[in-house]
């Protein structure tokens, strides 16, 4: 894309205009549905626990921290 082209979009570069973005959509019963959800629901009650655990331990570090001369 050459620079004109990117000021006249207003420095805006977004994927849509360098590949085509495809969705594919399948039916699924509610039974699917649901376990699907409950499975995404644990995966991100557990990355939310870990990010959770992992700010302690960064502000843990944070805290040990002394200045050395």
């Amino acid at each position: 894309m050459m620079m004109n082209q990117i000021r006249e979009k207003g420095y805006v570069l977004s994927v849509g205009q360098h590949f085509d973005i495809k969705i594919e959509y399948v039916d699924i019963s509610e039974e699917e549905f649901n376990a699907q959800m409950k499975a995404d629901t644990e995966e991100l009650t557990a990355m939310f626990k870990e990010s959770h655990e992992l700010e302690e331990e960064i502000q843990k570090q944070l805290a040990s921290l002394k200045f050395v001369k």
